[in-house]
């Protein structure tokens, strides 16, 4: 499944830029994201936990980031695993930034998502429906940080 979302950040690029690459900072503005630990400069684990439809799932996932261009671009790719429903999510991130003014960045995000188990079985509908909330949620929560 593929999802894009688009939204503008009141901060200069580089605000926005540093605050993203910070994955404390940044994973705080994931729904769901109850830690984070970084392995290396382009390798973390995460741990989330979300509920969609009637299902709770708890993910142990591992991000990597694969290309970054300061402060513009950077893509990701990411595995995470609910043994207890044996579901597994794959997920691969582009996230762009644009500078629309000094004092306000365009941020562009693309998702490719694979979901299998469990989760894999619900609807299009619903998990669509839920991934469009997060990513909301993620926004309002950038924005609350950085339009201070």
């Amino acid at each position: 499944m593929e999802f894009h979302e688009t939204f503008t950040i009141k901060a200069p690029i580089q605000q926005v830029w540093d605050f993203l690459w910070n994955p404390r900072q940044m994973l705080e503005c994931v729904p769901g994201c109850e830690d984070v630990e970084q392995v290396d400069e382009n390798n973390f684990r995460v741990l989330l936990k979300v509920k969609v439809g009637f299902l709770s799932a708890n993910f142990k996932a591992k991000l990597s980031v694969t290309e970054k261009k300061p402060p513009h671009f950077f893509t990701s790719v990411g595995t995470g695993e609910d043994s207890r429903l044996g579901s597994l999510v794959k997920q691969s991130n582009t996230v762009t930034l644009t500078e629309l003014s000094p004092g306000a960045t365009e941020v562009d995000l693309k998702s490719e998502v694979s979901m299998f188990g469990k989760l894999g079985t619900l609807g299009y509908s619903v998990i669509k429906g839920k991934a469009a909330k997060l990513t909301e949620e993620f926004a309002a929560n950038v924005r609350q940080r950085l339009e201070k």
